[in-house]
């Protein structure tokens, strides 16, 4: 069993998945898996990766599954949890990238207060005038180190102290599963659902505020 399953979901991201993948390898922690979750890409996504996985030689065990037919984010990452043994479950998206000292960072603080989900700031990078206004924005306002109520759980969500995409969570897999904390499929906005659940259901919440994501 590894300490860390992260789940990404592959569809259409040619141009991003060799990045995301090589910040998945560059990690300082590697008691890892990575679920590769291929929802059926039509592109060239899928070849990269097992391009990148044939060249790898770390320690990270590298999975491919596949879908047969295209059913969407939701699905895929609800595939990952499925596969997944990880005692902790990390979603990442496979246009994104994680920084070199991200899931060591959030195992840390996880240990440390025993929480049912951790936490992580996150950074915007790219040209646009959208992502240049974000990048100083602080997407994790929250001053606390852990928060042990529910009450206060959720009563930060809806503050927006913390913000309500699934990346950058590293969760408890017995948390999960024990409250079904599935994605739900056919709903656009999925994470919005699925991190009030969260919120719901969470009596411990730990927060690292540097980025990690």
């Amino acid at each position: 069993m590894k300490a860390i399953s992260i789940i990404i979901p592959i569809y259409n991201v040619e141009e991003y998945i060799y990045e995301c993948l090589c910040s998945v390898a560059n990690q300082s922690f590697t008691n890892l898996e990575c679920l590769l979750i291929n929802d059926n890409s039509p592109d060239k996504s899928i070849s990269i990766a097992k391009e990148f996985i044939e060249h790898y030689k770390g320690s990270i065990e590298f999975k491919i599954i596949s879908h047969e037919t295209n059913q969407g984010l939701s699905a895929a990452r609800n595939t990952g949890v499925k596969y997944a043994t990880g005692t902790y479950l990390y979603f990442l998206d496979s246009d994104d990238e994680i920084y070199p000292n991200a899931l060591e960072k959030l195992y840390i603080t996880a240990q440390k207060y025993n929480s049912n989900f951790t936490v992580g700031n996150f950074t915007v990078i790219g040209t646009n005038i959208q992502e240049e206004n974000l990048k100083s924005y602080d997407f994790l306002p929250i001053k606390d180190k852990v928060l042990y109520s529910n009450t206060n759980i959720v009563k930060a969500y809806f503050k927006n102290h913390f913000y309500v995409m699934a990346c950058n969570k590293l969760i408890k897999r017995e948390f999960l599963l024990k409250n079904d904390l599935w994605f739900p499929q056919g709903l656009l906005h999925e994470d919005h659902f699925w991190t009030f659940k969260l919120a719901s259901c969470a009596d411990s919440m730990s927060i690292y505020k540097q980025p990690t994501y």
